[in-house]
């Protein structure tokens, strides 16, 4: 199972406040990649498909 989380605030293109989540996963998940929450529906507002790129900052 996953035992440590790193949980920021960040803010996508500018506006849109999220959350962005990094977990110590299972041997095969890559380490420089993130889940972001967000009360805003991103895919249909950004247009996202899985594994898409977007800019963010760290609050």
């Amino acid at each position: 199972g996953q035992s440590v989380y790193r949980i920021s605030r960040i803010e996508i293109v500018g506006e849109i406040p999220a959350l962005a989540i990094q977990a110590k996963e299972i041997d095969g998940y890559p380490p420089d990649r993130i889940e972001v929450a967000s009360s805003i529906h991103l895919r249909t507002m950004l247009g996202l498909e899985n594994g898409d790129r977007i800019r963010f900052r760290v609050l």
